[in-house]
């Protein structure tokens, strides 16, 4: 019983893993993703409400739980999920928020950057235009690398660029999350941002 309870489980969090949010003002987002040892799950809530957040396995097991029918009042909260322990594969983000239910799939890989001695936090320096309709102006000096993913953690470019603009002409209009790293791998900034139509 208890395996055919996670195999239903696993199709439930498989068939929603791409649930967009409603415009209620609740809004959740996990970057990096894919992650090699941590990631920041960030959400926002509209009005205090009753809050579950866990994280599943493939097979349907909880690895973490973070709140368990804890009210939380509106505003914005990000965690630092440390998942270095982990074996790497899919993972699934389950967010409860009162009766809504929220799903996104984090994958763990070795093949990425390690950022686990930063901490995310809103940065001083400023992407612009935001939102952008065609280029994006990135206010650093020397070697950087982009890494430009859609909001279910798809990589959509990935350019080391010594430039301090990068063409997002060839992307759909959306919301997109932008990580910045120096020469040597070390974060810059993260930043949320928009491009539009003309």
């Amino acid at each position: 019983m208890k395996k055919l309870r996670q195999v239903f489980l696993l199709l439930i969090l498989t068939s929603v893993s791409n649930t967009t949010f409603a415009n209620d003002g609740d809004t959740l987002t996990v970057n990096p993703n894919p992650f090699h040892s941590f990631t920041v799950i960030h959400f926002e809530i509209a009005a205090n409400d009753t809050i579950c957040l866990d994280i599943y396995d493939i097979t349907g097991r909880i690895v973490k739980t973070y709140f368990n029918a804890n009210i939380l009042p509106s505003g914005s909260y990000s965690i630092n999920f440390k998942g270095d322990t982990l074996p790497n594969g899919v993972y699934f983000l389950r967010l409860k928020i009162n009766s809504k239910i929220f799903v996104k799939k984090l994958v763990k890989t070795d093949a990425l950057v390690d950022v686990t001695e930063h901490v995310f936090h809103k940065s001083t320096i400023l992407l612009y235009p935001n939102p952008t309709t065609e280029t994006l102006e990135i206010p650093i000096d020397g070697i950087k690398t982009i890494v430009v993913t859609d909001l279910n953690g798809r990589i959509v470019i990935h350019s080391l660029i010594q430039t301090k603009s990068i063409s997002l002409s060839n992307l759909e209009n959306g919301s997109y999350i932008v990580t910045v790293l120096s020469e040597a791998n070390q974060l810059i900034t993260t930043q949320h941002i928009i491009k539009a139509s003309n």
